[in-house]
């Protein structure tokens, strides 16, 4: 994965990924009053996963996403 793309608009949020040969969408239900997109680099995005690995109450609420 070389990124993530944040999209979150007024009733849903959209994760999207990429390995420059398959592209993944994940759609959540609920966002904010503001449109708002932002692209996170590989490295951050590593973090954060690992960041919500050890954080047990949060990650048991995520679905894995698979590139």
């Amino acid at each position: 994965m070389n990124g993530a793309l944040i999209d979150i608009r007024r009733s849903n949020t959209y994760l999207v990924g990429t390995d420059t040969r398959r592209l993944s969408i994940y759609k959540v239900k609920g966002g904010a009053d503001e449109k708002i997109s932002l692209i996170v680099p590989r490295k951050s995005t590593m973090e954060i996963l690992n960041y919500l690995k050890m954080r047990p109450s949060i990650h048991s609420v995520m679905r894995p996403i698979l590139f």
